[in-house]
């Protein structure tokens, strides 16, 4: 393998196989043979193909166009010169030609391009199609053989009716100029607006197995991505559907692991909606999930609680069910936690901090990787804690979603403190 372009494989690697590596980049100060020790022999070989040979001319080229980005400051005529420059590059053209690696932090439902699903849908193309309606007040979208109240037909793809669709299922976060970035809660409940529009055709099984599945996978390895860590939900039996129309629970994880050379892992989510019904659900959900794990203990790897963390469950009150899922499955199930996902105010007393510090100061053992950790820009304590008493855990950075839901403002986004601290992270999806 070529002088110092090493795949480095950061801690995240413990939900994965062992050396799986996530990502890629170059380093001045890694010889070869460190990168051998973590990089599989299919990457090393692929990487030693597309390497150049003088990689110390690129590493001199990237540090050039480092300072001249940070000499141009807000010059935004520049800044559009210099991105050009690296878009026509070598560079550029060698770094696509590399294995991009495992896309991380992945919710399944936000995975596909929403008007080639449409289409499909609309044109009940597929084997054990059944048609497809929407509700032009919600946007909800429903897979069926006869329409319910207020769903008409989906709409013919070149009608404006088609595009108002499409709205729908596009985050709607909006601002506020008297209050700054969105709250969470608002941001929070237009997320799971989208999902829940798509949510009852996406995981209809005749559906999901020809169209959707396939797609995911083809958008993935066009961006040459040889994995993906999907969150997601697969418990019990969520429709309505006959039992061979319902692409849940088992079912759904047997489609994922048909998948032939992807590698897939699953990270099995719960929610944390503060009411005694979900708590409830929760309880019933792990079960469910160990159950999972045991019979696919290669590809369900996680867990993880999702929610808005300023109204949810506080993260100590889900202390034992962590601890359960841990001993049950013999510490095989990691904690992939999401810690600090919301930046959007100063106050260092919010649930949102707390938990961090609680992830960070009370869990034993603690968390085996963290999502987000925004809360690093709001209370240096978080990072502190983060330095101390984890600084091998890797901290997962989804920019896509921070920038979609406003929850971190692009010119003071934490990853910038992540870099300058040196603590491992990994980009996610």
């Amino acid at each position: 393998m070529h002088g110092r372009l090493v795949f480095v494989a950061v801690q995240s690697a413990q939900l994965l196989r062992p050396a799986t590596t996530v990502r890629c980049r170059l380093t001045a100060n890694i010889a070869s043979k460190a990168a051998a020790k973590t990089c599989p022999a299919d990457l090393a070989s692929v990487a030693a193909k597309t390497c150049p040979e003088d990689l110390e001319a690129y590493e001199r080229q990237l540090l050039q166009w480092r300072e001249d980005l940070l000499k141009c400051g807000m010059d935004f005529q520049s800044l559009r010169e210099i991105l050009q420059a690296v878009q026509q590059s070598d560079l550029q053209r060698f770094f696509e030609q590399l294995p991009k690696g495992v896309d991380n932090h992945v919710h399944l439902l936000g995975m596909g391009k929403r008007s080639y699903l449409m289409r499909r849908l609309a044109a009940q193309d597929y084997d054990g199609a059944f048609p497809a309606f929407w509700n032009p007040q919600t946007g909800m979208i429903l897979v069926a053989k006869h329409a319910s109240a207020g769903y008409v037909p989906l709409p013919d793809p070149a009608s404006s009716e088609f595009q108002t669709l499409l709205e729908f299922l596009t985050m709607q976060s909006k601002q506020d100029d008297s209050s700054g970035l969105d709250p969470v809660s608002h941001a929070w409940e237009e997320f799971e607006k989208c999902f829940d529009r798509i949510e009852q055709p996406f995981f209809f099984e005749p559906f999901f197995r020809a169209v959707v599945l396939p797609h995911i996978i083809d958008d993935l390895r066009y961006h040459r991505d040889y994995g993906v860590e999907l969150r997601m939900n697969p418990c019990d039996k969520l429709w309505s559907f006959p039992s061979d129309r319902d692409a849940s629970g088992q079912k759904l994880l047997e489609l994922l692991k048909d998948v032939d050379d992807f590698h897939i892992v699953v990270i099995l989510t719960f929610n944390k909606a503060n009411n005694e019904a979900n708590r409830k659900n929760n309880w019933e959900k792990a079960r469910s999930f160990l159950n999972l794990h045991r019979l696919f203990p290669d590809m369900v790897r996680a867990f993880d609680f999702v929610g808005c963390e300023d109204k949810g469950v506080q993260l100590k009150e889900l202390k034992d069910i962590i601890l359960y899922m841990r001993r049950m499955s013999k510490f095989e199930l990691k904690l992939a936690l999401h810690a600090g996902e919301t930046s959007w105010n100063d106050d260092t007393v919010t649930p949102t901090t707390t938990n961090s510090k609680y992830a960070l100061q009370q869990l034993e053992p603690g968390p085996d990787r963290l999502a987000h950790v925004c809360t690093v820009n709001r209370d240096f304590k978080v990072l502190d804690l983060l330095m101390r008493r984890a600084p091998e855990v890797p901290v997962e950075i989804c920019i896509t979603s921070n920038l979609i839901l406003k929850y971190c403002p692009l010119l003071n986004h934490h990853v910038t403190i992540l870099e300058s601290s040196q603590h491992p992270f990994v980009l996610g999806a």
